[in-house]
């Protein structure tokens, strides 16, 4: 049997069960991996057991854990947060959504910081704690440990209901072309740059002292992901005009979100008709341009006319733009008699994949004040 190594540990994620991704996984303190490396390194228990809320309300930690006979690229900083944005993207821009559709998280994770990852772990060697941080380098005791979650944030659970699945296993194939191999495709690079700008972009605008200056920084850092995302490579660009065009090409369920119905201004001179979605990010990337620049921005400005956050928006749009870029539309079945014996595991995979574009659907309706459905 394999053992698998702890690397790091997330606070403030409660996880219902793993979550695998080739050679990582993101596992409770409960799974036998972990109970594993415990009888191993018996610090490590230790460690996982003196983890606290602000209150001394016991917490476990979530566990990042790698495979012993993972190749030794894969160790390095650069994947472990890659493995983490994608695990963060596949689960809370589906938060968002829900966020919008219900005026309500429903208890999903909606916060980047739910997979924030400790400064502090215990050595390869199982025996001292240390810290390595842009801030600090230390050593110290488990003895004297006292672990905490974010105080200024209130967890969610994380289980596979709330992981969007076609967009998470479409992610974990990128992952191995970006990290398995020294030599890179330009787009391999791409996709995780934007998604760890997108982890960036879905923090907390702050705390008690946040302020819509705040929500502009983030909604300035989703720009940049969308931007990072399409970009074409060292001599070619991104905007928001190639944002728009993949928002116009998208797989849409609901009709009403694939109509060229809506005038966006082309340049100075003319307007061209394109998606309710395109419509809405034109206007997100204004606001961008806006805080950027330092021109005037009031708080109105940063929701939709029935009070829908953009912050959440853009989220949303991102998910549309991402599983486009990677090729993730609907199914298509042969409708003759011969495939209708095919059928039954087809369909479920035709719900896997219209499961999370519905949710995402449904909160870009809800954002322009129209109904899920036509009557």
């Amino acid at each position: 049997m394999i053992d698998w190594i702890p690397m790091v540990v997330l606070p403030n994620a409660v996880l219902r069960e793993a979550i695998d991704m080739a050679d990582f996984a993101m596992v409770p303190p409960s799974d036998a991996r972990v109970k594993a490396a415990c009888r191993r390194q018996p610090r490590l228990r230790k460690f996982l057991h003196r983890f606290t809320d602000a209150f001394g309300q016991k917490i476990e930690p979530a566990v990042l854990m790698i495979r012993e006979d993972a190749p030794m690229r894969y160790r390095g900083t650069a994947p472990v947060a890659g493995f983490r944005d994608a695990v963060a993207i596949s689960t809370l821009t589906g938060g968002r959504a829900t966020m919008i559709s219900h005026n309500a998280g429903m208890r999903r994770p909606i916060w980047a910081e739910s997979f924030a990852i400790y400064p502090w772990m215990l050595d390869r060697l199982g025996e001292d704690l240390i810290a390595n941080t842009p801030s600090m380098m230390g050593v110290h005791t488990v003895d004297l440990f006292h672990g905490q979650s974010f105080a200024g944030f209130s967890p969610a659970e994380v289980g596979a209901s709330e992981i969007d699945r076609p967009l998470f296993e479409a992610l974990s194939r990128c992952w191995v072309q970006r990290f398995a191999s020294e030599d890179v495709e330009w787009e391999d690079r791409a996709i995780f740059r934007s998604l760890n700008m997108a982890y960036q972009a879905c923090m907390m605008p702050g705390g008690q002292e946040a302020t819509f200056y705040d929500i502009g920084r983030l909604i300035t850092l989703w720009v940049s992901a969308f931007e990072i995302l399409l970009h074409t490579g060292p001599n070619g660009g991104s905007g928001k005009i190639q944002v728009m065009d993949m928002l116009d090409g998208a797989d849409w369920c609901d009709k009403r979100l694939s109509e060229l119905a809506h005038p966006v201004r082309a340049n100075k001179a003319s307007t061209k008709n394109r998606t309710l979605a395109s419509s809405i990010y034109y206007r997100i990337d204004g606001l961008r341009s806006d805080f950027v620049h330092g021109n005037d921005v009031t708080q109105d400005l940063l929701v939709t006319d029935n009070g829908t956050n953009l912050l959440h928006v853009a989220a949303c749009l991102y998910r549309v733009v991402l599983t486009t870029k990677l090729g993730i539309r609907r199914p298509i079945f042969a409708d003759d008699d011969e495939e209708e014996r095919k059928f039954l595991p087809h369909f479920s995979e035709y719900v896997d994949w219209k499961d999370p574009q519905d949710r995402h659907e449904r909160a870009i309706l809800k954002a322009a004040a129209l109904p899920e459905a036509d009557p």
